[in-house]
């Protein structure tokens, strides 16, 4: 399995079914580099949820979802 930060991430967040999440948690334990990356993700997931939400106009929100 070739475990990506992406992987890394859905499995941080509890989207990866048991056996994938298994698969993960083992290369992540055998890899000091994807340890690291799974530490920063975690550290950057901790930060984003301590942000407050931005209220944004509704003509900016038409715009950027055009």
């Amino acid at each position: 399995m070739d475990v990506t930060p992406e992987l890394i991430s859905i499995y941080l967040d509890g989207g990866l079914p048991t056996d994938e999440a298994a698969a993960v948690e083992e290369a992540i334990r055998a890899d000091a580099s994807l340890a690291a990356t799974a530490d920063e993700l975690r550290g950057l997931g901790e930060f984003l949820g301590e942000l407050e939400p931005v209220e944004i106009s509704e003509g900016l929100r038409d715009r950027l979802y055009e």
